[in-house]
Parts: C-alpha cells; structure tokens; sequence
C-alpha cells in the first residue's frame, strides 16, 4: 500500500479508552501497583497517538475516581504533549468523573507550529512576517528541508 494511505492501516482508534485494570489484562491480581499503573499508562499513550495518526477531534480516557493516581499521571502527560488543545475532567453522564477528555488541535495548525519552530531555530526567519503568510499557508518543502537538514 501507499505511505499515504498508513493511517488507514492502524490500529482501530476507539473514541473511549477505558484503564480500568480488569479492562487491559486478566492477569492483575498479582501485580504490584507500580506495574499497574505503568501498563495503564502505556496503554493510554497507545491510544493517544492513535488518535493523533487518525486526526481525531477527541479522544476520552477513562481513569475512575479511585485516589486520582492515574488522573494526575495522565493529566501530567497531556500538560506536555503538543497535540493537546485542552483537556477537561468534569462530570459526564456516563462516566460520572472517573473520566477524562482531551481535545486535539487541528492538524495543521500542529504542523504549522513544527515548521515554524524549526524555522526559526534554524535562523531562517525571527517571528513577524510567518512564512506561512507570506505563501498563502503553503511553505515550500525546499525551504522546510534546509531548516532541518541544517
């Protein structure tokens, strides 16, 4: 298949991701907590760049109430990812508050953001006039190429 068409090639991307423990193995009783909470969370991240490559607005994780271990390790992880628009832990009807959803940014303006960035790291402009403007939002790939080649 083409490289373009990958994303239609992944995983299925689930629009709820439930951690409870007895959802992701069998085999929880005789795990300590630390190895609990780490397949928890690596199990978010799964489906959290899943949802990045399938461009979804949303995505909602359930963590459950419990102590808010896993809400806080969570919510510390989407305080640093670029991809996140927002993200809110409020009540919801199905979930009560043992859920949280995240809200990406659109696509292009994340790749917007990458392209600049290395732009100007790279000395190639310093802020005011984008090149994204200048081109009508189109930056030329020879011009992104020799930002990160260089």
């Amino acid at each position: 298949y083409k490289a373009g068409d990958a994303r239609h090639h992944l995983l299925n991307h689930p629009t709820v991701i439930d951690l409870h423990i007895e959802k992701l193995t069998d085999n929880y009783k005789h795990m300590s907590n630390y190895e609990i909470v780490s397949l928890q969370l690596k199990t978010f991240e799964k489906y959290f760049h899943l949802a990045v490559a399938h461009h979804q607005h949303s995505l909602i994780v359930i963590h459950g109430v419990g102590e808010g271990v896993l809400r806080d390790e969570i919510h510390a992880i989407l305080r640093l990812k670029n991809e996140v628009k927002s993200f809110v832990n409020q009540y919801h009807p199905n979930f009560g508050y043992g859920a949280t959803e995240i809200f990406f940014k659109a696509i292009l303006n994340f790749f917007k953001g990458f392209y600049n960035h290395h732009l100007r790291k790279k000395g190639f402009y310093s802020g005011g006039s984008s090149p994204w403007r200048r081109s009508g939002g189109d930056l030329s790939l020879h011009c992104y190429k020799q930002a990160i080649a260089s």
